[in-house]
């Protein structure tokens, strides 16, 4: 016979294996992103804002897509910060200026931390944030 064990979800190895995971999710895939910037950069000159405004994009977009790990898992706040930092320096060394509004908002929202109010506002409201 076999006895098979699962980790119940919120138990102490669940946890740090989901910080794990998200930790690893999130710098691999700003490692890819940036690889690829520095790449676009390099080769396409031309394009050099049309270059900036994906990255940044891509950046953003990672990070609200993970954030509602944030309040699923206290102990991410660090992986957090460290890439809000990233975001943050990556636009004040590079100018993001054509950024659609959506994008310019959207870092307005992460660099005044209001996201963490408007996410726990949307989950207050509806319930959960699916």
């Amino acid at each position: 016979g076999y006895y098979y064990r699962v980790n119940r979800k919120g138990s102490i190895t669940d946890v740090n294996n989901n910080l794990k995971k998200l930790t690893r999710e999130i710098n691999d895939r700003v490692t890819l992103d940036t690889v690829k910037y520095e790449y676009l950069s390099k080769n396409y000159e031309q394009l050099t804002d049309e270059i900036k405004n994906w990255y940044f994009d891509e950046l953003i977009g990672l990070y609200i897509e993970k954030f509602n790990y944030l309040y699923e898992m206290p102990d991410s706040a660090n992986v957090f910060n460290e890439f809000r930092r990233t975001i943050l320096n990556f636009t004040r060394d590079n100018s993001v200026k054509n950024a659609s509004f959506k994008d310019k908002a959207k870092l307005q929202i992460i660099k005044n931390s209001l996201l963490g109010r408007i996410y726990y506002m949307y989950k207050k409201k509806v319930g959960s944030f699916n």
